[in-house]
């Protein structure tokens, strides 16, 4: 693996002369009902900007959606701030951006808080972790390796490890993000140790795969997923793989379960008090499916985007 140096010497005044630009521009708009910001920034140089725009139920969509991403084009600094796009959906969508997004690090930058407070579940975690965790075990497994994304997914391992820790009464994510903050800032102050970096993606990996070791057995019905180029697989323990030309994923059997039920494959085992959130949870997403008039992979194209659950369309 070659370790690209792509970070660049931004201060926090940087970010926020982008951030004020962005805000000062957008937040005169009548359109946009509230700007939010995901998190603070941490550590200048690595961290990214992530954002959330609420706007009018009644606005040309189209026109504000690209109003919006011209107004970030044109920010200072904001072709590095950002690393992904920004989320934008209306007043009566924002409802169910819990479904799919933690809403807990929320912070206004300009508006009205709309009090988007939902707990983020077991289910949601599980939708999150299937999305998270191929890039954090595939991290490493390139030619050429961007090391500010490594640093990224470093940090996204994390609050996996810590939305671990609250399932299973674990305590890894302390340890982990200490090594992971001693990382970043030896990285911002130029000393890259490659082989430091690479160990502390395969503590996380170990430290994943350990939780997800913890669960209970449970049966579902349908073992393998077949999804273009991925095979997936629910049994006992984590792993993520090359298998010949596909990417092999094994997922504990909870994945499967939750999978299973969002497909109307599977309506009782085990533990009821898993099932029961699982089968809250898809009465929420399909309420959402039908207020907004949204198919399921369309609600995940809105929300986020995700790796496993996306694989067949949720029914009602």
């Amino acid at each position: 693996m070659k370790l690209v140096n792509d970070l660049r010497n931004l201060s926090l005044d940087n970010y926020n002369e982008c951030l004020n630009y962005i805000v000062d521009t957008l937040s005169k708009n009548n359109d946009i009902v509230v700007i939010y910001q995901f998190g603070h920034i941490k550590f200048p140089g690595i961290s990214d900007l992530d954002l959330l725009f609420v706007v009018r139920d009644d606005c040309k969509f189209k026109k504000i959606y690209s109003k919006i991403n011209a107004v970030i084009k044109k920010a200072p600094y904001s072709n590095y701030c950002f690393y992904h796009k920004v989320i934008i959906i209306t007043y009566k969508q924002s409802r169910y951006l819990y479904l799919f997004h933690s809403v807990e690090s929320l912070r206004v930058l300009s508006g009205e808080d709309l009090n988007l407070t939902k707990k983020f579940s077991l289910p949601q975690i599980l939708i999150w972790n299937s999305f998270f965790y191929p890039l954090i075990f595939g991290a490493t497994e390139r030619k050429h390796v961007s090391l500010r994304y490594l640093l990224l997914i470093m940090n996204n391992a994390a609050y996996s490890i810590k939305a671990n820790d609250s399932i299973h009464k674990t305590n890894f994510h302390k340890s982990y993000t200490n090594l992971v903050n001693d990382a970043r800032n030896q990285c911002i102050a130029g000393n890259v140790d490659k082989h430091n970096l690479i160990q502390i993606v395969d503590r996380a990996k170990n430290i994943l795969s350990t939780q997800e070791s913890l669960w209970s057995t449970f049966y579902v019905k349908k073992k393998w997923l077949f999804y273009l180029n991925k095979v997936i697989r629910f049994d006992t323990h984590l792993s993520i793989r090359k298998f010949y030309l596909f990417d092999m994923y094994v997922f504990p059997v909870i994945y499967g379960v939750l999978y299973s039920i969002f497909n109307n494959e599977l309506t009782t085992c085990g533990n009821s008090i898993y099932i029961k959130s699982f089968m809250d949870y898809k009465k929420e997403v399909l309420k959402a499916m039908d207020e907004l008039d949204l198919s399921y992979s369309e609600l995940i194209r809105l929300f986020t985007s995700t790796r496993l659950f996306n694989c067949k369309m949720l029914t009602s």
